[in-house]
């Protein structure tokens, strides 16, 4: 498939997708606790929640997985996955990107960019990394949230422990140039000759990979290149998924959660 038809699908597929949000507050409620919390970037609220165990208190401290969602969604995508997290005794945050989605319930900007998004989460991992309760700090994130995730554990290597990255969408930047379809030209400019793969793979600790070896809009071998950067990473070509593990993220027909988070438990469970 050519890059243009890519690109046009790209768009739209994610607007669609992710019009409709979930809502987990009764699913297996006995389980977990899920409380908002925003977060202020300066002046620029971000929404988010904080799940955890239901019998956690913040008296001791705690590893939390922050987590970062695709392009034109919100957090609720991530909802399952945070309930997930919160069963092998993790804390997950998960929040919408400023104005990345039409959906977002954080303040709007005047761009959502993969740098303003990467910002973005610069911020949050600092806001947890000082807090009392918090002690190790885990990166997660699907799609164009996987590759914010992996450019932040770049620059802030001493402060993340770990990176989960589910089908990271490493081809952006490519994409973007070759189809600017509703982006600004100041955006194109920043870019064009961008080279993703000069802005990961220098994070040392443990990287876990998953892609779906259908996926139409990013190629696993933009993950196979990515994992022959990093030091140390596990990555995981999962048959016949295409750009989404679920329901909530694309996958409409068919469910991969069973086999990809099982990864994900013997990675969590292997750093707690």
């Amino acid at each position: 498939m050519n890059k243009k038809l890519i690109y046009l699908l790209f768009i739209p597929f994610f607007a669609v997708s992710c019009s409709k949000s979930n809502n987990v507050d009764d699913i297996e409620n006995k389980t977990f606790k899920k409380e908002e919390l925003c977060i202020y970037q300066d002046s620029l609220k971000i929404y988010g929640n904080l799940y955890s165990p239901l019998e956690y208190d913040k008296s001791y401290k705690s590893s939390i997985v922050i987590m970062s969602h695709s392009a034109n969604c919100n957090s609720d995508t991530l909802n399952t996955y945070a309930i997930s997290t919160t069963k092998e005794n993790y804390l997950a945050y998960t929040f919408d990107f400023p104005s990345g989605s039409s959906s977002s319930r954080s303040d709007s900007i005047e761009e959502c960019t993969i740098f303003s998004e990467e910002e973005t989460l610069t911020y949050i991992v600092n806001y947890f990394k000082n807090l009392d309760y918090i002690n190790n700090i885990y990166l997660f994130g699907t799609s164009q949230g996987g590759l914010v995730s992996a450019l932040v554990g770049d620059t802030l290597k001493d402060d993340v422990n770990g990176l989960i990255l589910f089908y990271p969408a490493f081809n952006i930047p490519e994409l973007i140039v070759s189809m600017p379809y509703g982006v600004s030209q100041s955006y194109v400019d920043k870019l064009t000759d961008y080279d993703v793969y000069s802005h990961i793979g220098k994070f040392k600790k443990d990287v876990l990979i998953e892609h779906g070896s259908s996926d139409f809009i990013v190629n696993y071998s933009y993950s196979e290149k990515a994992a022959q950067l990093y030091e140390n990473c596990s990555l995981h070509i999962i048959e016949g998924a295409n750009h989404g593990f679920n329901k909530d993220n694309f996958a409409f027909n068919d469910n991969y959660d069973e086999i990809t988070w099982d990864y994900v438990k013997e990675y969590l469970n292997s750093h707690n």
